[in-house]
């Protein structure tokens, strides 16, 4: 978290990644689900650029999380989550 927002962003560069997310946030999903700051703002960040290029998310997901300060990121394959641990 950086400024004590959630930061939300893609795997890699399809589009598609970030509909489900974006169509959340076009309708106060998150917002009426508590994610909000103090003082009534968007208590997160959607990023829209890709963290990894496409084909490397199992080597380089995690450091691009850490790079980006990502909270959560979205799309992500199953096999790159046990190949992690």
């Amino acid at each position: 978290m950086l400024d004590g927002k959630l930061r939300i962003g893609p795997t890699c560069y399809h589009t598609l990644h970030i509909v489900p997310i974006m169509a959340a946030h076009e309708m106060n999903f998150l917002y009426d689900e508590g994610l909000k700051t103090a003082d009534g703002s968007h208590g997160y960040e959607i990023l829209r650029d890709p963290m990894v290029p496409f084909g490397l998310e199992k080597l380089g997901i995690a450091q691009g999380m850490k790079e980006r300060s990502v909270d959560i990121a979205l799309d992500v394959q199953s096999r790159t989550i046990f190949f992690q641990r």
